[in-house]
């Protein structure tokens, strides 16, 4: 049967150490220098202590050990294969190992004679293993009550409590691993404080835990804000508005569904979506930009409802359709328009107070004026005062026009009512009515006069 052979872990190496170091310095008591199977050996000072071979001490109250190893300053600790310790209050303790300084620690290896592994830095700790480099690092505390940092990845000037650094052509990844994949408490977890961490699991999601509710949550490629549970890419929930708030030095915007009603807007109702924007200066406005150099109404901007209707439409030619997905003018409605208050003006902006003013012509197939109906029917009132016709003639060579009606320029200056107007018209058609009604039965008379004349 083969021997197995047992080799010490490295906590058993250094507790090894440590119990040979205070038996050396128990002997040292009562001898003023002591060495233990030593071959080629150099020593100097008070109480220096030395094992192993070709070994160099050269410090009060010093230990050297191993093969070739060598300590130069007073209470210091060398200990392993080629271990060199220059500098008071200082250790070293592997192969290929050295420390230039006070209260400076080094273990591990060097990666050769001529690499060898080097902490050089006052009051740290440098743990490395066949490189030049370290692999972890411990830096000087800033004071009495404080603590030192600490780097991993050849880091000898950490910028923060753990600094990491990567090799060359190597991720920095920083691992957390639990062990198991079932149970809610199997996870790994990073804890700022008590309520704010980043967690993950197997089969469970990603999450930023926050002191509230409010956590930030990425689950199968879904990402949500105040919801532990997102049901889309992006879903962001809050109890109370605003969702959403953009802002910068000159204002800010911001996206609520509303709770209370007439929060945020005056007409809103709970559950209504409202953009308002708030800016510091005088000017403020909300842009929708098309990025379409062609201008040729293929982009647009749509608002359908529930049922894919569409209920307006604005293309980047700058045509508008209310209704319609393919608006030919610049506002095309397909439906009734109503203005319940306030003019407007076609070609012009001098409504004069009129609820429509045309610059311009109009054209149409019917028209119908029910608010100011003729009235002119007195006209055949037996007490209806007509004109003779010779005082109508002389008013007609006086004025050149007829009597009511007003002359060519009063109509140029002032235009007319067509309501008016057309009782105006009406009621001189229905006197010219009269008027041949009296000529017929003086034609009449006439006729009886001449019949009976022959």
């Amino acid at each position: 049967m083969k021997k197995r052979t047992k080799f010490m872990s490295g906590a058993a190496f250094l507790r090894f150490v440590l119990s040979t170091v205070l038996l050396l310095a128990s002997i040292s008591q009562a001898y003023s220098q002591i060495c233990i199977q030593c071959s080629g050996t150099e020593m100097t000072g008070t109480l220096p202590s030395r094992v192993g071979g070709n070994i160099k001490v050269d410090g009060d109250y010093s230990f050297s050990g191993g093969y070739y190893s060598e300590v130069n300053g007073s209470l210091s600790f060398a200990f392993g294969n080629r271990a060199m310790v220059t500098g008071s209050h200082s250790a070293g303790i592997g192969m290929f190992v050295r420390t230039m300084g006070t209260n400076v620690m080094v273990l591990g290896s060097g990666f050769t004679i001529n690499d060898p592994l080097i902490n050089n830095i006052d009051q740290s700790l440098m743990i490395g293993f066949g490189s030049t480099k370290p692999t972890l690092f411990v830096g000087p505390s800033t004071g009495v009550s404080n603590t030192g940092r600490i780097g991993i990845g050849n880091v000898t000037a950490p910028q923060a409590k753990l600094h990491i650094r990567a090799d060359a052509n190597e991720p920095a990844t920083l691992r957390l691993e639990a062990t198991g994949n079932s149970g809610d408490n199997i996870y790994s977890r990073v804890l700022f404080t008590s309520n704010h961490s980043i967690q993950a699991a197997n089969n469970q999601n990603f999450t930023f835990s926050t002191q509230s509710t409010k956590h930030f949550v990425f689950q199968n490629g879904n990402v949500g804000i105040g919801t532990n549970d997102p049901s889309s890419i992006l879903h962001i929930h809050q109890s109370e508005e605003p969702v959403l708030k953009l802002s910068n030095d000159q204002g800010n915007l911001i996206v609520a569904v509303v709770n209370t009603p007439s929060h945020y807007a005056p007409t809103s109702l709970a559950g209504d979506v409202v953009f308002k924007t708030h800016y510091s200066g005088d000017r403020h406005g909300m842009i929708f930009n098309m990025n379409d150099a062609f201008n040729d109404g293929n982009s647009y901007i749509k608002f359908n409802d529930n049922l894919n209707h569409n209920t307006l439409t604005i293309l980047n030619n700058g045509k508008v359709g209310i209704g319609t997905n393919n608006p030919e003018a610049s506002l095309e409605v397909n439906g009734d328009v109503y203005v319940k208050e306030g003019n407007m003006g076609i070609g012009t902006n001098a409504t004069n107070g009129y609820k429509l003013a045309v610059a311009g012509k109009i054209i149409a197939e019917e028209m119908r004026i029910v608010h100011t109906v003729p009235e002119s029917d007195y006209v055949f009132n037996p007490d209806y005062p007509l004109m003779p016709l010779n005082e109508l003639q002389a008013f007609i060579t006086a004025n050149n026009h007829l009597p009511e009606v007003p002359s060519a320029d009063a109509f140029k200056e002032n235009g007319y009512s067509i309501g008016t107007m057309d009782d105006l018209l009406l009621r001189k058609i229905e006197e010219l009515t009269l008027y041949i009604l009296q000529q017929q039965k003086e034609i009449e008379s006439l006729k009886i006069i001449v019949n009976s004349r022959h």
